[in-house]
């Protein structure tokens, strides 16, 4: 029962450095599934941010349309408006 290659060892012995080299191995793989895992933590932390992100910069675009909009109505209605824009014609009064 001995190797063709003249070892003595039996074939089910696992040598010293086939020990080595699988526990290295191991140690690899788990590195790169804690690397993946962290890869993929902040690949949705970043996404999450540039969402929030974005849902603030628009509810701010929002809030500064209504806000504008409101005073833009208010001294429309009061006829205190810019002269400039009270002397430029309407559709209605360009269409007569």
């Amino acid at each position: 029962m001995t190797p063709a290659s003249g070892d003595s060892r039996l074939a089910c012995v696992v040598t010293k450095k086939q020990r080595r080299s699988r526990l290295a191995q191991a140690s690899a793989e788990r590195r790169n599934a804690r690397l993946a895992a962290r890869a993929a933590r902040r690949r949705r932390l970043r996404m999450m941010a540039t969402a929030l992100v974005v849902v603030v910069a628009v509810a701010g675009l929002v809030w500064w349309i209504v806000t504008h909009d409101e005073d833009r109505d208010g001294t429309a209605a009061a006829g205190t408006g810019s002269p400039v824009l009270a002397s430029v014609p309407t559709l209605n009064e360009v269409s007569r």
